[in-house]
Protein backbone atom coordinates (compact mmCIF):
# COMPACT_ATOMS: atom_id res chain seq x y z
CA UNK A 1 0.00 0.00 0.00
CA UNK A 2 1.56 3.31 -1.58
CA UNK A 3 0.42 6.00 0.79
CA UNK A 4 1.65 10.07 1.37
CA UNK A 5 0.71 12.29 3.89
CA UNK A 6 -1.80 15.00 2.09
CA UNK A 7 -2.73 18.27 3.54
CA UNK A 8 -2.18 16.53 6.98
CA UNK A 9 -4.32 13.10 5.78
CA UNK A 10 -2.76 10.08 4.63
CA UNK A 11 -4.07 9.69 0.74
CA UNK A 12 -3.04 6.76 -1.32
CA UNK A 13 -0.78 7.59 -4.30
CA UNK A 14 -3.19 6.47 -6.99
CA UNK A 15 -5.65 9.05 -5.84
CA UNK A 16 -2.94 11.89 -5.86
CA UNK A 17 -1.99 10.61 -9.22
CA UNK A 18 -5.04 10.55 -11.11
CA UNK A 19 -5.72 13.85 -9.51
CA UNK A 20 -2.82 15.29 -11.08
CA UNK A 21 -3.56 13.79 -14.49
CA UNK A 22 -7.37 14.91 -13.97
CA UNK A 23 -5.35 18.66 -13.77
CA UNK A 24 -3.59 18.33 -16.14
CA UNK A 25 -5.84 17.18 -18.87
CA UNK A 26 -8.22 20.18 -17.82
CA UNK A 27 -5.71 22.93 -19.27
CA UNK A 28 -6.35 24.10 -22.08
CA UNK A 29 -3.30 23.29 -24.24
CA UNK A 30 -0.58 25.47 -25.62
CA UNK A 31 -0.54 26.85 -29.37
CA UNK A 32 1.90 25.86 -31.28
CA UNK A 33 5.34 26.47 -30.91
CA UNK A 34 7.36 30.00 -32.26
CA UNK A 35 9.42 28.48 -34.94
CA UNK A 36 12.63 28.10 -33.33
CA UNK A 37 11.69 27.67 -30.03
CA UNK A 38 10.03 24.79 -28.07
CA UNK A 39 7.04 26.85 -27.04
CA UNK A 40 4.84 30.05 -27.96
CA UNK A 41 6.37 33.28 -27.57
CA UNK A 42 4.36 36.64 -27.12
CA UNK A 43 5.07 38.56 -30.45
CA UNK A 44 5.25 41.37 -28.18
CA UNK A 45 8.45 40.38 -26.73
CA UNK A 46 10.19 38.94 -29.76
CA UNK A 47 12.54 41.30 -31.97
CA UNK A 48 11.34 42.22 -35.13
CA UNK A 49 13.46 41.93 -38.56
CA UNK A 50 12.91 45.92 -39.09
CA UNK A 51 11.68 48.93 -36.61
CA UNK A 52 10.70 52.10 -38.10
CA UNK A 53 12.12 54.89 -36.22
CA UNK A 54 12.94 58.66 -36.10
CA UNK A 55 16.97 57.91 -37.47
CA UNK A 56 15.57 55.64 -40.42
CA UNK A 57 14.88 51.70 -40.57
CA UNK A 58 16.65 49.57 -38.19
CA UNK A 59 17.36 45.54 -39.79
CA UNK A 60 17.84 42.81 -37.35
CA UNK A 61 18.51 39.26 -37.79
CA UNK A 62 17.64 36.76 -34.88
CA UNK A 63 17.63 39.82 -32.36
CA UNK A 64 20.61 41.05 -33.45
CA UNK A 65 21.32 44.58 -35.35
CA UNK A 66 23.09 44.12 -38.82
CA UNK A 67 25.69 47.07 -39.32
CA UNK A 68 23.69 49.55 -41.18
CA UNK A 69 21.53 49.57 -38.26
CA UNK A 70 24.53 50.04 -35.76
CA UNK A 71 26.20 52.79 -37.19
CA UNK A 72 22.90 54.62 -37.31
CA UNK A 73 22.47 54.15 -33.71
CA UNK A 74 25.64 55.35 -32.50
CA UNK A 75 25.71 58.42 -34.99
CA UNK A 76 22.60 59.10 -33.37
CA UNK A 77 24.32 58.70 -29.92
CA UNK A 78 26.89 61.34 -31.14
CA UNK A 79 24.54 64.01 -31.91
CA UNK A 80 22.55 63.20 -29.06
CA UNK A 81 25.93 64.03 -26.56
CA UNK A 82 26.68 67.20 -28.93
CA UNK A 83 22.91 68.07 -28.28
CA UNK A 84 23.38 67.80 -24.43
CA UNK A 85 26.61 69.56 -24.09
CA UNK A 86 25.46 72.68 -26.05
CA UNK A 87 22.65 72.77 -24.33
CA UNK A 88 24.21 72.10 -20.98
CA UNK A 89 26.91 75.00 -21.51
CA UNK A 90 24.22 77.29 -22.49
CA UNK A 91 23.87 78.83 -19.17
CA UNK A 92 27.94 79.11 -18.40
CA UNK A 93 27.98 80.91 -21.82
CA UNK A 94 25.42 83.10 -20.22
CA UNK A 95 27.31 83.97 -17.04
CA UNK A 96 30.65 84.30 -19.14
CA UNK A 97 28.77 87.27 -20.66
CA UNK A 98 27.95 88.75 -17.61
CA UNK A 99 31.12 88.23 -16.52
CA UNK A 100 32.68 90.07 -19.73
CA UNK A 101 29.95 92.67 -19.29
CA UNK A 102 30.90 93.81 -15.69
CA UNK A 103 34.71 93.67 -16.59
CA UNK A 104 33.75 96.28 -19.18
CA UNK A 105 31.66 98.71 -16.23
CA UNK A 106 34.81 98.24 -13.48
CA UNK A 107 34.27 95.20 -11.40
CA UNK A 108 37.75 93.79 -11.38
CA UNK A 109 37.66 91.75 -8.37
CA UNK A 110 35.34 89.64 -6.12
CA UNK A 111 35.01 92.32 -3.69
CA UNK A 112 33.25 94.29 -5.97
CA UNK A 113 29.53 94.64 -6.77
CA UNK A 114 27.80 96.44 -9.75
CA UNK A 115 24.97 98.55 -8.54
CA UNK A 116 22.36 100.14 -11.45
CA UNK A 117 20.63 103.26 -11.22
CA UNK A 118 17.44 101.84 -13.10
CA UNK A 119 16.36 98.46 -13.88
CA UNK A 120 18.41 96.96 -17.00
CA UNK A 121 16.75 96.47 -20.47
CA UNK A 122 18.18 94.94 -22.84
CA UNK A 123 18.97 98.24 -25.20
CA UNK A 124 22.60 97.85 -24.40
CA UNK A 125 22.12 94.44 -27.18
Amino acid sequence: FDSNIYLGEVVDSDVVAAKELAYMASRPRSRSPTPGFNHKIPPSILTPDEVQTSIGTLRFFDGMPDEASVEAVYDNLDRMRGVEVFLDFVPLASVEAMRRGMLSLGVHTANKVLLFDNLMTSDSL
